[in-house]
Parts: structure tokens; C-alpha cells; sequence
């Protein structure tokens, strides 16, 4: 059975502002919203709150000129009932400190 993804407008406006600024890290995000349709609970997914249907996947990837680890996560909640998925956030997040 395919889910149904829908993406809210300011989600869809971050991915275009993340095309701008991080190709790549925009398309592993798209790919990955694209690939809930499949299968909304992926390995790796993180509940929030099964009652609400929120999860979470944070996702990285090595900038290959930095050589530093570039973080992003996807919110979103499942609606098994309307066999949909939520995209509610999207984005990168900041990079860590390395302060020791």
C-alpha cells in the first residue's frame, strides 16, 4: 500500500531555499520525503507521539570539502486511516560545536 505525501507550503519554501544553498543536502531530503510514500515508518525513525502520528528521521551526509558531517531532520505525521503522510518540517539543522 502507497501513502499519499502531501508538504506544507512553508516546508516546500525551505527545500527551495535549501536547493539554494545545499543541492545535494536538498536532494537527499526530497528523496527521502519521496520515499515515505513507500514506507512511512523507515528504519531509523524516531516516534514523537504515536497517539498524533509524529515522527522523525534526521538524516546526514560528508560535505566532501569541508570533510564536516551536515545534518538535517523531517517531521511529519501518518494518517494510516487516509493512508497519508504529513511533511510538517524539513530542513538542515545547524552544525555542531566542536568546543571541548
Amino acid at each position: 500500500m502507497t501513502y499519499q505525501v502531501r508538504v506544507a507550503a512553508e516546508v516546500a519554501e525551505a527545500l527551495d531555499r535549501l536547493r539554494g544553498i545545499d543541492p545535494a543536502g536538498a536532494e537527499l531530503v526530497v528523496g527521502t520525503i519521496a520515499a515515505l510514500a513507500a514506507d512511512p515508518r523507515p528504519a531509523g525513525v524516531h516516534v514523537l507521539n504515536e497517539a498524533e502520528g509524529l515522527h522523525r528521521v534526521h538524516l546526514s551526509r560528508l560535505d566532501p570539502y569541508t570533510r564536516r558531517s551536515l545534518r538535517y531532520r523531517i517531521m511529519y505525521r501518518i494518517q494510516d486511516a487516509d493512508l497519508m503522510v504529513i511533511v510538517i518540517m524539513a530542513g538542515a539543522l545547524p552544525p555542531t560545536s566542536r568546543r571541548r
